[in-house]
């Protein structure tokens, strides 16, 4: 993805397209003022769908349900649904309502087993939990960690909590990632987070998670075991 200069080997082994989703001029015209339907008209006229170049699909959700859409992104394995109002013009370089990005999210329940330190405006609570989960054998093994979806006031007591808990080494039997297992401040697996998250690899660590709150109703030893 981030290679300058492919060599034919790579181009051959990695198939890259070009996918076309909107049309914002034709020759020298702009059509950025048209309707986003008008537009799609014109993009799906000009006869571009060739061997690496496609044509994004849409669906109008006055035929099919947004959370239709939602739950058939989901399940072929894509990331969410982008929704556009079917007047809408095009906006370049602006956020704009008429334009809603909805990704799909799952839910997860976590031993928080230390936190990494902050920095900045985080400097004096912490950065982010250190998460672990039970695998099939029972046994808490590291599934990444959560830095965002906290308040000021969370990261403080979260920092104060897990201080009363500290430990020397690491609760897990399993090995973490040495930028992990040289940063963390360990503390006893007590506490159990809620949290959301995109995907989880298949190394069991959670990708773009957000931490929800804290599970008073759960215990480490009621979680169960999560996907590996």
């Amino acid at each position: 993805m981030h290679v300058t200069r492919p060599t034919s080997a790579l181009l051959a082994a990695v198939r890259a397209e070009y996918v076309v989703f909107d049309a914002l001029a034709v020759g020298a015209d702009s059509v950025m003022g048209r309707p986003y339907l008008a537009r799609r008209e014109l993009l799906e006229g000009l006869g571009l769908e060739r061997d690496r170049i496609r044509v994004s699909p849409f669906w109008c959700t006055t035929e099919v349900s947004a959370d239709r859409l939602l739950q058939a992104a989901g399940e072929s394995g894509m990331e969410g649904t982008v929704l556009k109002r079917l007047d809408s013009v095009y906006e370049p370089g602006k956020r704009t309502p008429r334009w809603l990005k909805y990704p799909i999210r799952h839910s997860l329940s976590a031993a928080i087993i230390g936190y990494l330190p902050g920095s900045g405006a985080n400097a004096a609570t912490l950065g982010s939990l250190v998460l672990a989960a039970p695998d099939a054998q029972g046994r808490l093994r590291y599934i990444g960690s959560v830095g965002t979806g906290f308040t000021a006031t969370a990261r403080r007591t979260m920092r104060a909590a897990l201080d009363g808990l500290a430990r020397d080494t690491s609760p897990l039997l399993m090995p973490v990632p040495d930028s992990v297992q040289w940063a963390a401040r360990w503390s006893e697996a007590v506490f159990v987070a809620d949290i959301w998250y995109r995907e989880q690899g298949p190394d069991g660590i959670v990708r773009h998670p957000s931490f929800r709150g804290i599970r008073p109703d759960l215990t480490v030893t009621q979680l169960p075991p999560s996907d590996e």
